[in-house]
């Protein structure tokens, strides 16, 4: 008995197999190796930071992006030392509003500083694969009406326009003061090839008023794990299939 499979097309299959299993990045932070009086440890970890304000009076609407992230100053930041449980060691990350922002003594503002990490570049082996970001998070001092967000952002950095192709996010400030794990998860599809792929954190403030001037924002996060979801068993069925076939001979 002969099985009628000519090795060129097993040799491609065995490609196609291997291509939709290889992992081209993955990304692990637990703020361990930096250093809490280093003001530039988040920035020199590749840790940037900007802001968004929309509703201003004086201003307008405007955004301001990207500067590296400071750690432990007035605005967007630091590596905590006195937030960690059993699993999140000696540091952690905090993460809060810009507060060397003087909009927020307009109450017409909405303030949003967002924190974030361009953690790796996607290839045609990607494609198809869904990546997770999970994290632990609690709550810091965030009070009513602030809000907190992490999210998955594809930017298309390609031709320099950091536009989003596919984002996705979730509230997180509703967790309360005991360490959380959560997860967010993306498909990558084919037109992500070549753009990058950023996690990062947000917080959403408002003016003085009715909404409280200067209203605390912070949020702590730690464990951070990005990395793509394993492939499906019959994947690896198929894989061995092929290996069984190429080990046969004429009977």
């Amino acid at each position: 008995m002969t099985f009628r499979k000519t090795t060129a097309s097993l040799v491609a299959l065995s490609a196609l197999i291997y291509a939709s299993g290889a992992s081209a990045f993955s990304y692990s932070e637990n703020f361990e190796s930096l250093d809490p009086n280093d003001p530039d440890a988040l920035g020199n970890s590749g840790w940037l930071v900007g802001g968004i304000v929309t509703n201003s009076s004086a201003n307008g609407n405007y955004d301001y992006f990207a500067f590296p992230a400071p750690n432990g100053q007035a605005a967007f930041s630091g590596i905590a030392t006195d937030q960690g449980g059993p699993d999140q060691g000696a540091n952690q990350l905090v993460v809060y509003g810009d507060y060397n922002n003087t909009d927020h003594a307009d109450s017409t503002a909405v303030l949003t500083a967002v924190v974030f990490n361009s953690v790796g570049m996607l290839e045609l082996s990607d494609v198809g694969k869904t990546y997770t970001f999970s994290f632990d998070v609690k709550q810091g001092n965030i009070a009513d009406p602030s809000f907190a967000d992490a999210f998955i952002n594809i930017q298309k950095t390609s031709d320099g326009s950091f536009d989003s192709l596919a984002y996705t996010s979730a509230e997180v400030e509703y967790v309360g003061t005991l360490w959380t794990r959560l997860a967010l998860s993306i498909t990558i599809e084919e037109s992500f090839v070549g753009e990058t792929f950023t996690i990062g954190f947000q917080n959403t403030t408002f003016g003085v008023g009715p909404k409280n001037d200067f209203n605390p924002t912070g949020m702590v996060y730690d464990n951070l794990n990005v990395s793509a979801v394993p492939l499906p068993g019959a994947v690896w069925l198929m894989l061995s299939g092929v290996a069984f076939l190429f080990g046969r001979r004429k009977a």
